[in-house]
Formats: C-alpha cells, sequence, structure tokens
C-alpha cells in the first residue's frame, strides 16, 4: 500500500517537472519568437518525441 502511493507520488512529481519544462520552454520561445510560433515550436518537439519513442518500441517489438 505505502509502496504504490509512494509510486504514485513520484509519477506526479515526474509530470509536473514535464509540465513546468515544456512550460518554461515555452515562455522563452514566447518571448523570442512570439505566442503561435512557440506553441508551434513546442508541439512539434513533443510529436517528434513521442513518435520516435513509439517507432523504437515498435521496432523492438518485432526483432
Amino acid at each position: 500500500m505505502i509502496k504504490t502511493i509512494a509510486l504514485y507520488l513520484v509519477m506526479l512529481l515526474a509530470v509536473a517537472f514535464y509540465a513546468s519544462a515544456f512550460y518554461l520552454g515555452y515562455l522563452l520561445l514566447a518571448l523570442i519568437f512570439g505566442n503561435l510560433i512557440s506553441i508551434v515550436i513546442i508541439l512539434s518537439c513533443a510529436t517528434w518525441y513521442f513518435v520516435r519513442d513509439f517507432r523504437k518500441k515498435r521496432r523492438a517489438r518485432l526483432l
């Protein structure tokens, strides 16, 4: 029971870290490029990361 709660807290901390990193990246890019372009850059990077991870897992499953 305690291990499960600790695991959920660690996962929540990781999600909060990634969300704050994305938000800080957005703010920095918004200062440089503007709001719309910074949103496009952040979404492109996130999509590229998830697609790359998905393809890597799929390739590992096929081998």
